[in-house]
């Protein structure tokens, strides 16, 4: 039995393996096999589907072909609704690749447009509405950003939040067109309809996230007043955190500060322990790594949402690497306050993930009370898979003339292997929460030169590759009001190995000449540092933890 399993599971990796490579160098031929391979109305190859889906939406140089290949097969029967909703968020993945390509005019991009927004305007159910609303998120074609600006002014609740998240994922100089800023105001302020916590927290949010002028400052300063302090403490968290990084706007403020309406003790002195936070992992000369931590609490302490974040900059671009999302509500209920602050909302936890800006499908971990329960007593203990899987970063070759009149090929090829998983603990019987957000990942990058000619060859190769794992963890005691919580962040040992080649040929005369070199090195592991006040309630909830296991 145990060969045949482990025969079983040696044969999916070849099929993974294939699947990859082919969704990697996509020719025609390529393309052909994998649409012959893949079904999508077996249900045993679901999880062949999903890493199909998820290697197409990474692929660096998607071509037409491939985008054909996902919408015939989402067009036919698809066994499994989770895979469909991973090929919509995927489909807009490729379509805003391709358009960056200047291939958005081909026939295949503007049909996969079509069947988008078609299919947005055709959904009726709200998880239905937020799947298409993600997808336009991971396409960030300028020319939908009324249809979301629509959606975010007309809806509120789940339809509103995502179309708001859509909008955030454009650059600053789009947000900052009066239209959206406009809107933003609109729903901020209430103006036409209400709006819950979620939207009017995000649409301040996208505010801060365009180019803020004074008139915008005064008006999220004004819409303060209507926040509750939570999300009041937020803003004026990531103000603060905007205005100290040298902000045009950060002048202007003194003086905006002076007015009775706006610089008041009551609004902009409330207390509150949601905040942000940000550090640096590395920096070089041409770049930098920066980490953050986005924590919003309820008022009575409980952790509502979390967002941590690795960005990428240089001196002209940025990129979010990666952005975990953690949101909880109604919680509030299963610790038996009765002062619930979602009303009517039932308890669930959910988490969704951004990686190299893309939107992958959320997780929802427990939706109410019975749900928790049934996943309480048939849990496996094991962590829950957000995504797992292979990615090309680079695949770049070229072929460059020298003074000699000879050629020289230069190929830089890189890629990823990336796990990401997320385990939530709750215990209502102990009344403490942990959760743990663990990201493995493997980097290998290769660059190669080659002179060939019929005399001789020539190739320099080097290799680069490692592999380590960042974790997040949060442990929350309900015992204690406010309730007790502990961030910590750190990273693994990082392993790494450079490898360089030289080899040249002389085919005459049989003759080859190998010269390799190389080494090899470990990077410890570090812990990020958060603000003073958490590492002391770390240091104080696992010396309680400690003295219990010794009991």
């Amino acid at each position: 039995m145990k060969n045949a399993r482990d025969g079983r599971a040696s044969h999916f990796n070849v099929q993974q393996t294939f699947t990859h490579v082919m969704v990697g160098y996509q020719q025609t031929f390529d393309v052909k096999s994998l649409s012959a391979f893949l079904d999508f109305t077996k249900k045993k190859q679901v999880k062949l589907h999903d890493k199909f889906l998820y290697s197409a939406a990474f692929a660096p140089h998607p071509s037409t072909e491939l985008l054909k290949l996902v919408l015939d097969k989402l067009s036919g029967k698809v066994s499994d609704p989770a895979i469909m909703e991973t090929g919509i968020m995927v489909t807009g993945a490729i379509i805003g690749k391709l358009c960056r390509m200047d291939l958005c005019e081909e026939k295949d991009v503007d049909r996969a447009k079509a069947i988008l927004l078609e299919g947005l305007n055709n959904a009726e159910d709200e998880a239905k509405i937020k799947i298409y609303l993600l997808s336009l998120k991971n396409a960030q074609l300028p020319e939908t950003i009324p249809t979301l600006l629509q959606y975010a002014d007309e809806h509120t609740g789940v339809v509103c939040y995502a179309a708001l998240s859509a909008l955030q994922a454009f650059p600053p100089h789009f947000l900052s067109a009066q239209e959206v800023k406009d809107t933003m105001k609109s729903i901020l302020h209430q103006t036409h309809q209400q709006y819950d916590k979620k939207s009017r927290l995000m649409a301040a949010e996208t505010l801060l996230l365009a180019d803020c002028t004074l008139e915008d400052l005064k008006s999220i300063s004004a819409g303060l007043v209507l926040m509750d302090v939570e999300s009041s403490k937020l803003v004026m968290s990531k103000l603060r955190n905007k205005l100290t990084l040298h902000h045009p706007l950060k002048k202007p403020n003194k003086t905006h500060s002076k007015g009775i309406s706006y610089h008041n003790y009551w609004d902009l002195s409330k207390t509150g322990r949601s905040t942000v936070f940000s550090g640096l992992l590395t920096a070089t000369d041409d770049m930098a790594s920066t980490y953050g931590l986005d924590l919003l609490f309820t008022e009575s302490g409980l952790l509502k949402r979390s967002v941590s974040d690795i960005k990428l900059f240089d001196h002209n671009h940025h990129l979010k690497t990666m952005q975990v999302t953690i949101e909880a509500q109604g919680l509030e209920s299963l610790m038996g306050n009765e002062e619930v602050e979602d009303e009517g909302e039932d308890a669930s936890v959910g988490m969704s993930a951004v990686l190299f800006d893309v939107q992958l499908r959320p997780v929802v971990f427990f939706q109410g009370y019975m749900d928790l329960m049934s996943k309480v007593f048939t849990s496996s203990g094991e962590p829950t898979s957000v995504v797992k899987g292979n990615v090309l970063l680079v695949d770049y070759l070229q072929w460059l003339p020298m003074q000699s009149g000879l050629q020289a090929i230069v190929q830089y090829q890189g890629g990823l292997g990336l796990d990401i998983s997320a385990n939530i603990d709750v215990s209502i019987w102990e009344q403490e929460s942990k959760t743990n957000i663990n990201t493995k990942a493997g980097l290998v990058l290769e660059f190669m030169t080659v002179i060939d000619t019929p005399f001789f060859h020539v190739d320099t190769k080097a290799q680069f590759d490692a592999e380590s794992a960042v974790n997040f963890d949060s442990m929350m005691k309900f015992t204690n009001f406010p309730v007790s919580i502990c961030l910590e962040l750190y990273q693994d040992d990082l392993p790494y190995r450079e490898t360089y080649t030289i080899t040249e040929s002389f085919p005459e005369v049989n003759t080859t000449h190998t010269v390799r070199k190389g080494r090899k090195s470990t990077l410890r592991g570090r812990d990020f540092p958060f603000h003073h006040a958490n590492s002391e309630m770390c240091r104080l909830l696992k010396a309680e933890e400690d003295i219990v296991t010794d009991l």
